[in-house]
């Protein structure tokens, strides 16, 4: 995907205002209940259907009930602000839908996550990320699989002391490495 020449992501319109937007994980709220273990809060997430997405223009609360039709009304386009998509002669589209034919060589991304998915609610989806907290398996397994983004994971974090400290006991005059 980063290495292609075009890439483009689903807008799927708020049902309420209207504002297109790419689907993502940061905007999927859920009520996990008041049980402090994970397997509790992910059967109550499930249980009530108690994840919502919140609209990134209105903030409104968009429905499970609301995602077919969203799904239907979205198109596939560039983030907004970056890259043109270019047609073979030349023409620039606003969605890659009205594109016919491309320029020889050019290579186009697409990105999806399950959140756009029919046959995966997004209370299955909030459930899988709090059952996925405490496995690196499965957290690696939800943001490839679920979420299809690459897997970065911060495993140490370095103290700027840490270095004081080095530079401190070190023999050679400054200046010299």
């Amino acid at each position: 995907f980063d290495d292609c020449s075009i890439k483009v992501y689903f807008y799927v319109p708020c049902p309420r205002c209207g504002f297109r937007q790419r689907l993502l994980f940061s905007n999927l709220k859920f009520d996990k209940g008041d049980k402090p273990d994970r397997h509790d809060q992910a059967d109550h997430i499930r249980r009530n259907a108690s994840a919502w997405y919140e609209c990134a223009g209105c903030h409104g609360k968009i429905l499970e009930a609301d995602k077919p039709a969203m799904c239907c009304a979205g198109r596939y386009q560039t983030e907004y602000g970056e890259g043109v998509i270019l047609d073979a002669a030349g023409r620039v589209h606003e969605s890659i839908e009205t594109v016919e034919a491309f320029a020889p060589r050019t290579s186009v991304g697409v990105h999806i996550s399950g959140l756009y998915c029919l046959w995966l609610s997004w209370a299955e989806v909030a459930a899988q990320f709090i059952l996925a907290q405490g496995s690196r398996e499965k957290r690696f397994a939800f943001k490839t699989d679920t979420l299809v983004k690459p897997f970065d994971e911060q495993t140490t974090k370095l103290r700027a002391d840490a270095f004081t400290l080095k530079a401190s006991r070190a023999k050679l005059p400054g200046g010299v490495m």
